[in-house]
């Protein structure tokens, strides 16, 4: 007898690029073995099935009570990991994957809170300026983007705000903890006040989908990355454009304010990185005049660039840069010098970070692993597996 069951998967849109089935026919994706695997006994089906991709979705059919061996990996990545965040004290990791938060004890090399469900990829991460308070943003593609706010401590959800009609990318939060901010796939970027958690401006200068957005560690500043290839700094309190940076290639996946200079970095889809600086003068008016003009260029990844994030190490700026080619890089910012180059990832990093006191870097990515390594002699000194 057949039992026809159809399981509709969603297999998630991802602005980052994927192999297409063309390329790779006969290959599964991570949410499908995770649905095989929850039809297998010792090794062997509960029923044999038949599955067939539809558009984004995955038709499963389950056949009788036939049975016949089935070989699966024997370590398959419960999701990609899209996001990475040390708290401020550096004692914890928050790691985004798909549908859920882990949060890592670093010391004890353990996960102490687990904060779910989220409604798909959990693509970007901040906690508040105290780490009592976690955001996390992502959302349904063509559908949703949503943002939802947790309490550390008791991993409870706080609140689920909705405020894009597509997934949101990146967001930042102010120096002072009153303002969020989110850049989403539905072009539009929105301020949200903390207070009230209302939505009080929407920015639509960009003509792309808007993958990138961060804070200057003071608030005098917020950037943004766009599919237009553009960087657009901003002023946070009347939100207009200040500069417009055009000189990209490609589109821009990542932005991050260096912390002791006047310079934005981005990375793009051209497998460059940039570096900006913003300007500051007076006209004979007494007028504030701000301009920009690129700083640096820095070459040495092979693929695109999707995450950055600068800070300081012996009395250095440097910034770290994660790419499609599974290299994690750290930079000096000043002279355009490579600090290290890790290249123990095994595929496409999506997401980067430092540590609050310049001493770590961690990154993850499509292998599903998370990795720190000490930047005082450059060694692996953890693998997280999920």
């Amino acid at each position: 007898m057949l039992y026809a069951l159809p399981f509709f998967l969603p297999v998630e849109e991802a602005f980052l690029p994927r192999p297409s089935l063309e390329e790779a026919p006969f290959a599964l994706t991570v949410e499908e073995v995770s649905l095989l695997r929850g039809c297998v006994i010792m090794d062997k089906l509960r029923m044999p099935l038949i599955f067939h991709r539809c558009g984004w979705f995955l038709v499963v059919l389950f056949l009788g009570s036939l049975s016949f061996p089935l070989a699966l990996p024997a370590e398959v990545p419960i999701s990609p990991i899209w996001s990475i965040q040390f708290s401020p004290d550096g004692k914890h990791l928050a790691v985004g994957t798909y549908q859920w938060i882990q949060l890592w004890d670093l010391k004890a090399k353990a996960v102490i809170k687990d904060f779910e469900p989220h409604a798909g990829a959990v693509r970007c991460l901040e906690f508040s300026a105290d780490g009592k308070t976690l955001f996390a943003g992502g959302g349904l593609p063509s559908q949703e983007g949503e943002v939802r706010i947790w309490n550390v401590e008791t991993a409870e959800l706080i609140d689920t705000l909705s405020p894009h009609g597509d997934t949101i990318e990146a967001i930042a939060v102010s120096d002072d903890d009153s303002k969020l901010l989110t850049a989403s796939m539905d072009a539009a970027g929105v301020v949200i006040s903390l207070s009230d958690r209302e939505v009080t401006e929407t920015l639509t200068q960009h003509v792309g989908r808007i993958l990138a957005i961060d804070y200057r560690a003071d608030g005098k500043y917020f950037a943004t990355g766009s599919e237009d290839k553009s960087v657009k700094v901003w002023n946070p309190q009347t939100y207009e454009v200040l500069v417009s940076f055009d000189l990209n290639d490609d589109t821009v996946y990542t932005v991050s304010f260096s912390p002791e200079e006047n310079i934005v970095v981005s990375g793009s889809a051209d497998n460059a990185i940039r570096s900006w600086r913003i300007i500051e003068s007076r006209r004979e008016s007494g007028e504030l005049r701000t301009e920009g003009a690129l700083n640096r260029v820095y070459n040495g990844h092979q693929g695109p660039i999707y995450s950055v994030d600068c800070g300081t190490w012996n009395n250095q700026v440097i910034f770290v840069s994660g790419s499609a080619d599974a290299l994690v890089i750290v930079w000096n910012l000043r002279s355009g010098n490579q600090e290290y180059n890790f290249n123990q990832s095994t595929d496409e990093v999506y997401a980067v970070d430092l540590s609050p006191d310049g001493q770590f870097v961690a990154a993850g990515g499509r292998d599903g692993i998370a990795r720190i390594w000490s930047l005082a002699d450059g060694s692996l000194i953890a693998e997280l597996k999920q």
